[in-house]
């Protein structure tokens, strides 16, 4: 578990043996991820994920992927929801 304040970014930090799974509760997040791994044919690709109430997702993140993660906020607009970053 963690957490995360508006305009904050949480970057960067992996794992040598742990797998994680990771949803985001509240709100809405931006996650960055960065294949590391020697033997991958995706090494050294970024992927980027948008989650959280619009998005409800799990994502299992291999060991020896990097990864940062930004808050989003949720904004209402003529009654529909939106995010944006602050």
């Amino acid at each position: 578990m963690t957490a995360c304040y508006s305009g904050v970014i949480k970057a960067w930090h992996y794992h040598k043996l742990q797998t994680d799974h990771f949803v985001c509760v509240s709100g809405m997040a931006k996650v960055v991820l960065c294949d590391l791994r020697d033997d991958s044919p995706t090494k050294g690709l970024i992927n980027d994920f948008h989650m959280g109430q619009l998005n409800p997702i799990l994502l299992k993140i291999p060991p020896l992927f990097i990864m940062g993660l930004q808050q989003r906020q949720l904004h209402s607009l003529n009654n529909k929801l939106s995010y944006g970053t602050l």
